[in-house]
């Protein structure tokens, strides 16, 4: 069996590269798409780091004000809640010199015996700093007797309701571990290993960055992979062309020799059959 070669017809092939230039300028749009949305991304994540460098510049900022005015003997108050730095030993072992802590502001009345407290002291000496003891008493006027755990005797002068700050929570594990920096060594290793860190950081992403911005900058290079993938398009759709046009090509008509020899032998065939009738 034969089958007639398949004629190349220009139409169909350039109706195919048609086909294929429409589909890669869909795939180029889909991908201008896809680097838009990647720009939005992008500047989102731009102005999200501009919002966390400038809470780090805030968070730093307030640190540094909250060791200042602790210095200078303040308390750092925050929504109820006060930072106070302890430079004495007098509630030593529950609370150890140099230790920054927090007092949570609460109301006299709900305060009670063995309550550590902070108030603001009349004491001439250090008359209006922030001092920590416990509560040793609560007289019928509403005045309280404080005592601190390592002292032999008890404060001198009553405390009144106006002058307590807050109840005492818990130590600062921040600001105690950002205290802990002070020894010169610590400070030094700090002051050089931070900036290094951020600066890594920051010339990392620079890095990151250009490398994109050079890849998209290359001459050429988009609209040379376009003419590739066209080419390998249009390949494609003639091969596929002419493998159809071969599968449905039509059988052709037998040879005029076959068709003798099949004539003779189907004669042959009907001399024999006659003998056999006479016979």
């Amino acid at each position: 069996m034969q089958y007639r070669e398949a004629d190349y017809d220009e139409t169909d092939v350039a109706k195919k590269e048609a086909a294929a230039d429409e589909k890669v300028i869909r795939k180029e749009k889909e991908a201008e798409k896809k680097e838009n949305t990647g720009n939005k991304k992008s500047a989102f994540k731009s102005i999200l780091s501009a919002v966390e460098w400038l809470l780090l510049v805030v968070s730093f900022g307030l640190v540094v004000y909250a060791f200042v005015c602790t210095a200078r003997g303040k308390a750092v108050t925050v929504a109820g809640y006060s930072l106070l730095h302890v430079i004495t030993g007098s509630m030593e072992p529950t609370i150890s010199t140099d230790d920054y802590v927090i007092v949570k502001k609460e109301e006299t009345e709900a305060l009670k015996v063995g309550d550590i407290v902070a108030y603001y002291t009349k004491d001439p000496e250090i008359y209006g700093r922030p001092v920590i003891h416990r509560i040793h008493e609560i007289k019928d006027d509403g005045t309280f007797v404080t005592w601190g755990d390592a002292n032999p005797v008890p404060d001198p002068l009553a405390v009144y309701p106006d002058q307590i700050l807050g109840r005492y929570t818990r130590r600062s594990f921040l600001f105690n571990w950002l205290s802990s920096f002070s020894d010169p060594r610590k400070l030094l290793l700090l002051m050089v290993s931070v900036p290094i860190f951020l600066i890594s950081i920051y010339e990392a992403g620079t890095l990151a960055k250009l490398i994109k911005i050079k890849r998209n900058m290359i001459p050429g290079a988009k609209s040379k992979r376009r003419e590739e993938e066209i080419e390998k398009l249009k390949k494609q759709a003639i091969e596929e062309y002419l493998a159809g046009a071969k599968n449905e090509a039509p059988e052709e008509n037998v040879p005029a020799d076959e068709e003798i020899i099949e004539e003779t032998i189907s004669g042959n065939t009907e001399d024999e059959q006659e003998t056999e009738e006479k016979g």
